[in-house]
């Protein structure tokens, strides 16, 4: 109803339900249910306000126009009572959250024609209002609410520089000063400084005004700093396996162990320096390079060697602990030190939780925590840096790098790391490498798969396969042998199933990519039969065929017999997997294609 009758009359409904929203937004002794109320209607209203704009844009329509234009100013007033009002202590939280979350509906009022509108300061004004109050709230009393509010704020900031990038940069050298007060402010958690970068990233990405030269000015500032940083860790912790345990903290957490001494806090902040670093890094990559086409990719491609190269040896060493010729030789004092850090069997399940306690197993649990924060950050920033072509410049020495670091210690990985490694590096490999946008992309995409992928396609072909047939093997065998019925046995078996169901459909997805790859070149059996049959046609036509797979892979695989023959070969070999989701998804494709493969093969 508030919808449809704003739409009827913009300025004269504002200009009525105004003064009616003006007492709630006044005093604080409101019931949250009423408050909350408010600030939906303010987003109803704003909502209609800028879907009505969109249509008359579209259609030309200056009357309506002209409505909207009289809508603004009660807005800017409606907007001037949102980020004014304070929420009450009893209900922080809850009307904060809710109060942030309504600051960026008025980002249509805020686009640079009225930001530029040297008669009306409203709208800037408002603007930096927004801003102020999103940074107010980045940091609070309550470490909750610390964490809810400001997260919140940063979404906000995120949601408004999207929107309206370019209003932004109109006001960027104040909004960089308030944003670096927070960023240099101890009060000011990491995390959420984290996503301050990242608001600062996405608005350099959205600007249209901007060019490459302006872009990498400004998030040089933004950037430079966490290359640093783990440029600075990695040359303290990642030169070997036995440096990384050193700067882990494990020799002193052995030594509490048996001992009963402190836990060595330089150690636990050196870890928590390593993964809010990493942290702070994949988010800003996901915001700028979640998609290949962003405006950001040049600015990362300056940085991509001094990101790789670190980030493959963290992915190395955190790989090299669970090979226990790394660790077995150090003189362990502490059995339960070391059963705590590295009891993780083959299959991914830990070891009894129970055993011990007290302040050193919480600290041996904060290792494994921040290790396993460590792998997944490190794995992802690895699959979001493949947008870049540059990282392929040298591509046989990436291509060593990356096998070593799939293989090296490939024998004692569990199947929690493999499940990681296909969903978060291989599949945005095999999706991405080649297929970037430009003009050049073709030639030089297909020089990079060429030589890259072959290194390591084929033996991880035979490993998953072979690995996977084992696991399932005994997995069978477990459970024909299982006699005792106890809570913990059948609740130990269920998470080693599912453990080894998660590696095989993640396994299954890698191999749909190789075959939607293929299938991009091959059209379907119908179409084949068509032109075939049509006396117009002799060739075999793919041009309107919906494609989804990378071409550059599709086509290094049809002109490379062995790789084309060991795909095929891979996904056979998952039809015997018990699993009835990856199956089905391997088999689904696999008859898509075979009857293409058969008719062009009995083609003259």
């Amino acid at each position: 109803i508030v919808r449809g009758m704003c739409q009827i009359d913009p300025a004269g409904f504002v200009g009525w339900i105004l003064p009616s929203l003006a007492p709630v937004f006044g005093n604080t002794d409101q019931p949250m249910a009423v408050v909350e109320a408010a600030f939906m209607i303010v987003d109803t209203v704003l909502a209609a306000l800028d879907e009505f704009e969109q249509h008359a844009l579209e259609e030309s329509d200056a009357v309506r126009m002209a409505q909207v234009q009289g809508a603004r100013a009660p807005c800017y007033e409606l907007g001037r009572l949102v980020v004014q009002y304070m929420c009450p202590q009893g209900d922080y939280v809850q009307l904060a959250t809710r109060q942030l979350a309504t600051l960026p509906s008025f980002a249509f009022l805020l686009r640079p024609s009225a930001i530029n509108n040297s008669t009306d300061r409203a709208p800037r004004d408002l603007l930096m209002a927004v801003l102020q109050k999103c940074a107010s709230c980045l940091h609070s009393s309550s470490a909750d609410q610390a964490l809810v509010v400001a997260r919140r704020a940063t979404a906000s900031l995120v949601r408004i520089a999207s929107t309206i990038p370019d209003s932004l940069m109109l006001v960027y050298t104040d909004l960089s000063l308030l944003v670096q007060e927070r960023i240099a402010d101890p009060a000011v958690s990491l995390p959420v400084k984290s996503y301050l970068r990242e608001f600062q990233l996405a608005l350099i990405a959205g600007a249209t005004t901007c060019s490459l030269p302006e872009r990498k000015a400004l998030a040089q500032p933004v950037i430079q700093p966490m290359v640093q940083a783990l440029k600075t860790l990695s040359s303290l912790s990642l030169q070997s396996p036995t440096a990384f345990i050193e700067f882990l903290g494990l020799p002193h957490l052995d030594q509490a162990f048996a001992s009963n001494s402190n836990v060595d806090e330089e150690a636990r902040a050196r870890r928590g320096q390593l993964s809010n670093t990493l942290s702070m890094l994949y988010i800003c990559l996901n915001r700028t390079l979640g998609n290949s086409d962003t405006g950001l990719a040049a600015v990362w491609s300056d940085y991509v060697d001094d990101l790789a190269q670190p980030i493959l040896l963290l992915i190395r060493c955190i790989h090299a602990l669970w090979n226990p010729a790394h660790w077995q030789h150090l003189p362990w004092q502490s059995a339960q030190a070391r059963d705590r850090l590295f009891g993780v069997a083959a299959d991914g399940i830990s070891t009894d939780d129970t055993v011990g306690g007290g302040p050193m197993v919480k600290e041996a649990r904060d290792v494994q925590n921040s290790l396993a924060v460590l792998r997944g950050h490190a794995y992802r920033c690895l699959g979001k840096l493949v947008h870049l072509p540059e990282l392929f410049s040298g591509s046989d020495e990436m291509a060593n790098n990356f096998t070593g670091c799939l293989f090296a210690d490939a024998p004692t990985l569990t199947a929690r790391h493999w499940r990681l490694l296909l969903v978060e590096v291989m599949r945005p490999v095999l999706r991405t490498v080649g297929n970037w946008p430009g003009q050049d992309s073709s030639r030089r995409g297909a020089d990079a798969v060429a030589a890259f992928i072959p290194a390591w396609l084929g033996p991880l072909f035979a490993f998953c396969t072979e690995q996977l047939g084992a696991e399932w093997q005994a997995l069978a065998q477990r459970n024909s042998q299982v006699t005792s019925n106890s809570e913990r046995d059948v609740g130990t078996e269920i998470a080693r199933d599912a453990v080894i169901r998660d590696w095989t459909r993640a396994w299954s997805q890698l191999l749909a990519e190789l075959l939607s790859a293929i299938m991009y070149w091959i059209p379907d059996a119908t179409q084949i039969e068509h032109d075939l049959m049509s006396s117009a046609r002799v060739a075999i036509d793919v041009a309107n065929k919906p494609n989804t797979g990378n071409p550059a892979l599709g086509s290094w695989l049809l002109h490379t017999p062995d790789m084309f023959a060991a795909t095929l070969t891979a996904c056979l070999s998952a039809l015997k997997f018990s699993d009835t989701q990856a199956v089905n998804r391997v088999a689904m494709l696999l008859a898509s294609l075979t009857p293409s493969l058969a008719l062009i093969a009995l083609t003259p």
